[in-house]
Formats: structure tokens, C-alpha cells, sequence
């Protein structure tokens, strides 16, 4: 008798982990934040609906995504470039005037921010 109750708590414990893992929070969001005094054209959330014509300065962005995601970027251009002009809270890379960031996990209910201010001497 002892050895069938020893196996029914385990799989007991099993089943307990198995429901606890599955239900936490999944995806999260991205915001896109316009801390800076410079117009930012286009700007793109690759996940969501984070899609917008332009970001004025003080203006900000959000895509929310139900599932956990590995790969998501953030893109935004600006009229003759932004490299000298401002920093950006996010590692990434400007080509002719568009920067993109760097690969972004948004995976637990995270919270990801991506900040553009001027740039200060």
C-alpha cells in the first residue's frame, strides 16, 4: 500500500508543476518613446499593431503581443539621419537614416521600452 501512495504524490506534484508552468504570464509589450525634440517618421513595431505615420516629440508608441516572441524590432527614420543627433535607450544600427534596433525577446508578461533623446555633448 505504501508504494502506490508514494507514486499517486508523485504524480501528484508532477500534474501540480505541469499546471503551475503552463499558466504564467506569456508575451508582453514593446513601447517606442519620443523623448527627443526630432520627428521620427514611421515608426514600426514588428509585432502587434505597432504601426504609425510619424512620432512626434513627447508622443510614444505600444504593440502588445499575447505569446512569447524572440525576434521582434523597432524601426523609425529620420530627415537626414539621427546618428549625431540622438541616443537611443537600445542597441541597434542606422543606415541611410533609418535606425532598426537589435533582435528583442518580449517572452513572461515583459515589458520592453525603447527611449529616444537628444543627444547630449
Amino acid at each position: 500500500m505504501k508504494p502506490i501512495r508514494s507514486m499517486v504524490a508523485v504524480m501528484a506534484g508532477a500534474l501540480l508543476a505541469l499546471v503551475l508552468t503552463g499558466c504564467g504570464p506569456t508575451g508582453g509589450t514593446i513601447t517606442l518613446v519620443n523623448e527627443s525634440s526630432y520627428l521620427l517618421k514611421s515608426p514600426t513595431i514588428s509585432l502587434g499593431d505597432g504601426n504609425e505615420d510619424q512620432l512626434v516629440p513627447g508622443g510614444s508608441m505600444k504593440s502588445i503581443v499575447d505569446k512569447d516572441v524572440a525576434g521582434a524590432r523597432v524601426k523609425f527614420s529620420m530627415d537626414g539621419g539621427g546618428d549625431g543627433k540622438v541616443t537611443i535607450s537600445r542597441s541597434g544600427s542606422w543606415f541611410l537614416g533609418t535606425w532598426s534596433s537589435s533582435l528583442i525577446s518580449v517572452q513572461n508578461g515583459d515589458s520592453v521600452v525603447v527611449t529616444v533623446r537628444n543627444k547630449t555633448e
